[in-house]
């Protein structure tokens, strides 16, 4: 039956991180029970709370094929455990669950304040272009503030929340994006830093969040912290997405070294620095930006004296399998087999995901063929996966 019980209470609804329902001072939790399919239901039936959801719906979604010996008896005894579970926050006259006909719904008697709605709302007020830019800041930071986490964690696997997750997670890092291109106008460099190092816990991989936050960081002055968060974030791309970074990302890498070199030094401070720099053992290895700038070097010196470079590209592949982690610990072995079997004048960068791409400085055809076989021979003796290895080796142009 619909309960016609007139509005009594609030209930504060937080979906983002932790599930938690607050009626008052009274609080539940997705903590005190256990059956992932309890709270799935109730989730969704808060979320859908302006419709009689049909009994049919609800065993689609939540009954598998393996599940449906009585569906319908089952649902009907989840929605009582609901209501008995939802007893000490709602008065024993308030019905947090009514039925129609083969249907349920959430009270509408009951006013839910979801956070997740108000994170929505809070974000397209801030895409509003007819507000100003203090205006704008203001509705981002209120959005952020609500977002403790991803989508109800504990069903994030469940068919219907994902895209619901997506969306939402979508939309905090565009909203820390652009929030943070607007503090960075303000020049509020460390507000930059607190909103992307917490996105950065939620979403790792996102470029964009990476590049405000390193930016961040060198208008902080941490020039070390950037630096370890740009290899960091890299090895991250690498290993879980196989892609190269955009050009913008890597641009940073010169930005950290030039923030580096621009403070006043005599010059025998820095000759030390110089000198410990070089005093690294094995190979050169380098950032691909970095590695283009060397390139550039050589290559002016070569038409000028006729030295003899050649560059060496080295790719793996696997060959039963597309499996990431192994192709990654391929590459991990390639990194030291490479460091340990050049000259200290050779330089060497991650290309791809699969490739090293090697400077060989006076070496000819024969030598630089010579080198990369040695390497070849030497990886194959500590990888025993199945891997192709190709090589291409041209003078410098």
């Amino acid at each position: 039956m619909l309960d016609n019980t007139p509005a009594q209470k609030t209930m504060q609804v937080y979906m983002f991180g932790r599930l938690r329902l607050v009626v008052d001072d009274l609080e539940i939790t997705s903590d005190i029970n256990r059956s992932l399919k309890l709270w799935n239901v109730l989730c969704y039936l808060i979320i859908n709370r302006d419709r009689l959801i049909p009994q049919s719906e609800f065993i689609d979604i939540f009954w598998d094929d393996e599940d449906k010996s009585n569906p319908a008896n089952a649902l009907k005894t989840l929605i009582s455990r609901i209501r008995t579970q939802l007893e000490p926050i709602f008065p024993q006259n308030l019905n947090p669950i009514i039925s129609g006909r083969s249907a349920y719904r959430f009270n509408p008697n009951i006013k839910c304040v979801l956070d997740i709605e108000e994170f929505e709302e809070l974000y397209k007020n801030a895409l509003n272009t007819n507000i100003d830019i203090t205006q704008k800041a203001e509705f981002y930071k209120k959005a952020l503030c609500l977002y403790k986490g991803e989508l109800l964690p504990r069903i994030s696997t469940e068919n219907w929340v994902i895209p619901l997750a997506v969306r939402y997670s979508n939309m905090y890092l565009e909203a820390v994006k652009s929030y943070a291109s607007i503090l960075y106008n303000l020049g509020h460099y460390e507000q930059i830093n607190n909103i992307c190092s917490k996105a950065n816990i939620f979403a790792p991989l996102d470029e964009g969040i990476n590049i405000w936050l390193i930016r961040s960081m060198l208008k902080l002055g941490n020039v070390l912290g950037a630096l370890k968060h740009y290899q960091s974030a890299i090895d991250l791309l690498y290993k879980n997405l196989g892609v190269k970074p955009s050009d913008e990302f890597r641009e940073l890498y010169k930005q950290i070294l030039e923030k580096g070199q621009n403070t006043e030094s005599d010059l025998d401070t820095l000759q030390n620095e110089l000198k410990e720099h070089c005093n690294q053992d094995g190979v050169f290895m380098c950032d691909y930006s970095f590695f283009k700038d060397i390139y550039c070097l050589e290559s002016r010196r070569n038409m000028r004296n006729g030295n003899c470079i050649h560059i060496a590209l080295i790719t793996i592949s696997l060959r039963e399998s597309n499996n990431p982690k192994i192709l990654n610990n391929a590459m991990d072995n390639m990194k030291d087999v490479l460091n340990k079997s050049l000259r200290k004048d050779d330089v060497v960068s991650r290309y791809s995901a699969s490739q090293y791409v090697i400077m060989l400085p006076s070496a000819n055809f024969e030598d630089a063929t010579m080198v990369i076989n040695r390497v070849i021979k030497m990886f194959n003796k500590i990888n025993r996966n199945k891997l192709d290895i190709k090589y291409k080796i041209q003078p410098m142009f």
